[in-house]
């Protein structure tokens, strides 16, 4: 959920806060002025295929590193609360690795002409979401057919759902990537 939140749902990790904003509104914009979603899809392809370059803005790697470092030190911490392991270096290192490598996958999802979101259900409080056969698989072994309209108790891994086409064009098109890995209620 973490990584989802701080990584995956950003708009293009290691953008300042305000050129995120900036960018955003101005993509929502040509959404409203444009006829075609492809379009918008083709500039925001472009856009941020120019900023991820190296050296197209020299803040880009120092907001990147806060954004990984804030990322490992709130990990670490839930890791610390939930487990009687005593911290060594080595956790933190790998964990870094992969903070690291999803910043890099999200930049690359960011970049492609079609649209990639991640299928995330949060479930919190007295929230009910239901099993959905299409964007999600139970982690618990049970038949499919027999899922149909349970509760959700957790999500273990979010999913992946593509719209539109690999040239951005056609937005009515929905692939899920991978299907969200998630644990349902007992019957």
């Amino acid at each position: 959920m973490l990584l989802v939140r701080r990584v995956f749902q950003r708009y293009f990790v290691g953008l300042p806060e305000e050129r995120e904003k900036e960018l955003m509104g101005f993509e929502a914009w040509l959404a409203t002025t444009s006829g075609s979603g492809g379009d918008v899809n083709q500039w925001r392809s472009s856009t941020l295929g120019l900023i991820n370059k190296k050296g197209s803005l020299d803040n880009l790697g120092v907001k990147t590193e806060e954004v990984a470092t804030t990322v490992v030190r709130e990990a670490m911490a839930i890791l610390h609360d939930i487990t009687d392991i005593e911290q060594d270096g080595g956790r933190e290192v790998a964990l870094r690795a992969l903070v690291t490598e999803a910043i890099g996958l999200s930049r690359m999802l960011r970049v492609q002409k079609a649209s990639f979101k991640p299928i995330m259900t949060v479930v919190e409080g007295h929230q009910i979401n239901i099993f959905d056969a299409e964007t999600m698989d139970d982690i618990g072994g049970e038949d499919e057919e027999t899922l149909e309209g349970r509760d959700i108790l957790c999500m273990t891994f979010p999913g992946v759902l593509k719209e539109g086409d690999e040239n951005g064009q056609r937005m009515q098109l929905r692939n899920v990537i991978a299907r969200a890995k998630v644990l349902c209620s007992p019957d």
